[in-house]
């Protein structure tokens, strides 16, 4: 009769061990199916691991493997529990190594019911431990860094008073993709504005004296290089230019707005502007590559003396205009230059 009840306890053990088995490997599975905590609309881009949804949710390392077990079924959004001993942070106990190791054979006999710390001791984890002052973007590499068979595990977050935090890894993956799409958003505004800048100091359309000028500007990119203008430099002279800065960006934008300026202003920038070859020329000094982070532009640029119907034109490397005439007979003469691109070379002329 004892070894009849001796046999019927060491099956019944073994099957509750085996369903055990079969719901831990079932519930490492699902760990990554698990939704994770919502709210980071509001991050900031100096945002940091202190303002992200934490768990705080702790075990003594006395209690037996079951009670963790217990506590990871019940949530299953905890990515994790910190241990304590004796009421201090001693460890991290992370779901998906736990539940992994539950599901190995002969596990369940030898961890689940015994002290925490026995399991803890045979998992060896190690958990990074960051402040929560650091800020978001300098922790999500920290986190990636790790071997990739526990690079997704929970990390473990120190507050100033002594207090340690949860911090599943998804979200801070989450809250470092929320701060990338708002900085994206933020640098797009602000080349908008850049853009709308450069816009404001092209010319309106023009129809005076004789002369007429209109225009469309469609940039292949926000922000370029591009750039052009005209204006009357007296009753009798007429300059207008296209110019192209290598590039695209910030960096070439900021030059052509910085050749605009010279042009419009003329005189104040030491350019006699009737003179379209000395107006290179001078560009050229103003303007050298070796100041400019490398950057060069093409430029043609043209004066018209509306008196005597003659055009003055000279080009830095640009492709040419076209001077087109009306008529039954209509034809376009191609207006080029041999130049080369203006800050290529401080001796050209």
């Amino acid at each position: 009769m004892p070894m009849m009840m001796h046999r019927t306890q060491s099956e019944r053990f073994r099957r509750e061990t085996s369903k055990i088995r079969a719901k831990a490997l079932k519930t490492a599975e699902a760990i990554h199916r698990v939704q994770l905590p919502s709210g980071m609309e509001s991050l900031s881009l100096e945002a940091t691991l202190g303002e992200l949804p934490l768990h705080c949710i702790s075990i003594d390392m006395a209690q037996p493997a079951n009670a963790a077990r217990e506590l990871l079924l019940k949530q299953p959004e905890l990515p994790g529990l910190l241990v304590t001993c004796n009421g201090n942070f001693s460890g991290l106990l992370c779901r998906r190594p736990f539940f992994e190791l539950l599901g190995r054979p002969f596990s369940v006999e030898l961890y689940l019911y015994r002290p925490l710390a026995v399991i803890m001791e045979a998992m060896q984890e190690k958990p990074i431990v960051l402040p929560s002052h650091q800020l978001v973007r300098d922790s999500t590499q920290l986190s990636l860094k790790r071997p990739p068979n526990c690079a997704y595990d929970p990390l473990v977050i120190e507050f100033p008073s002594g207090e340690f935090r949860v911090l599943d890894s998804h979200a801070l993956l989450i809250a470092q993709s929320v701060l990338l799409s708002r900085s994206n958003q933020a640098i797009k505004r602000q080349l908008a504005d850049a853009a709308n800048y450069v816009m404001d100091l092209l010319p309106p359309e023009l129809d005076d004296k004789g002369v007429a000028a209109s225009w469309k500007y469609i940039p292949s990119y926000q922000l370029g290089g591009d750039a052009f203008g005209y204006q009357w430099l007296d009753s009798n002279h007429f300059s207008f230019y296209l110019l192209d800065v290598a590039g695209h960006g910030i960096g070439p934008a900021l030059l052509s707005v910085s050749v605009l300026r010279a042009l419009q202003q003329g005189c104040n920038s030491g350019l006699e502007l009737s003179r379209p070859a000395m107006v290179l020329n001078s560009l050229n000094k103003l303007f050298p590559g070796s100041h400019n982070a490398g950057l060069f532009f093409t430029i043609w640029y043209g004066v018209y003396e509306s008196s005597e119907r003659v055009l003055t034109y000279a080009s830095a490397g640009h492709p040419p205009a076209f001077l087109s005439t009306l008529g039954a007979r209509a034809e376009a003469a191609q207006l080029r230059t041999q130049g080369i691109p203006v800050g290529l070379s401080r001796s050209c002329n």
